[in-house]
């Protein structure tokens, strides 16, 4: 019982660790370029595309919404202001070439997975 104990505090110390699969350095958070969702059935914010200040998000109902973007570096924070000045932000919890991983987005309130798009 004592070593399953131990063996329980291990793994939830472990689970606990920023260094999880999904853990990026603050120097390599970097979002611009075009995004996917990983999930092919998504309605909301199938398409991601940041460019200097300004973010485009799509939906598969031809909705588009329009953002600022803010991206805190130190905290791996993304902020996002609408038209009408309302700002919710996300943690990215991973942005490399290849992915991106925030922990909400918008009102989305579960983790959201994203592929960068190939150049045309």
């Amino acid at each position: 019982m004592k070593n399953m104990m131990s063996l329980l505090w291990v793994l939830l110390i472990a689970g606990c660790s920023p260094n999880g699969t999904d853990y990026v350095p603050v120097k390599d958070v970097s979002i611009e370029g075009e995004w996917e969702n990983v999930n092919e059935k998504a309605v909301f914010y199938r398409t991601l595309t940041f460019t200097d200040s300004s973010a485009v998000f799509t939906s598969r109902g031809d909705t588009i919404y329009r953002f600022k973007y803010y991206l805190d570096p130190a905290s791996r924070t993304l902020w996002l202001t609408d038209a009408f000045n309302k700002k919710l932000s996300a943690k990215v919890i991973k942005s490399d070439k290849d992915s991106l991983v925030l922990d909400r987005l918008w009102e989305l309130n579960t983790k959201q997975r994203f592929f960068k798009t190939k150049a045309k």
